[in-house]
């Protein structure tokens, strides 16, 4: 599945690059413009190069979703030996947490018309 694009939530999509990169692109609602439904949707990108964090790093990036690293391997039914199985969901997990605080906005829209956005960006990246 390497530099194809796939779905990994409703609104986010991963692209795989090898090396332990991934390109991800995400539709996040916004709470922040209840009267504007115009702006309610912000769209993220990011690359995460998974080589350019240690193991504290990783450990606490999934925090927010398992209990530790040990915990998402237990529910994976993966072992450290193969924990890089796992490279693509410890990445999802790092771009959840940096998407929107990192300036990779592209702006906000409507939620049609930042699907819209995002799958013609997809197919030009």
């Amino acid at each position: 599945m390497l530099n194809k694009w796939y779905k990994t939530d409703d609104l986010q999509w991963c692209k795989p690059l090898g090396e332990r990169r991934y390109k991800f692109i995400q539709v996040l609602w916004i709470d922040t413009c209840p009267n504007d439904p115009e702006n309610d949707y912000v769209v993220c990108s990011g690359l995460i190069d998974l080589n350019d964090y240690s193991d504290d790093e990783i450990e606490t990036a999934i925090s927010s979703y398992y209990e530790s690293y040990d915990d998402m391997l237990n529910k994976y039914n993966t072992t450290r030996e193969n924990a890089h199985e796992l490279d693509s969901i410890v990445a999802e997990c790092i771009f959840e947490e940096e998407c929107y605080t990192d300036g990779h906005s592209h702006g906000t829209f409507e939620k049609d018309k930042a699907v819209e956005y995002v799958k013609n960006w997809i197919k030009e990246n």
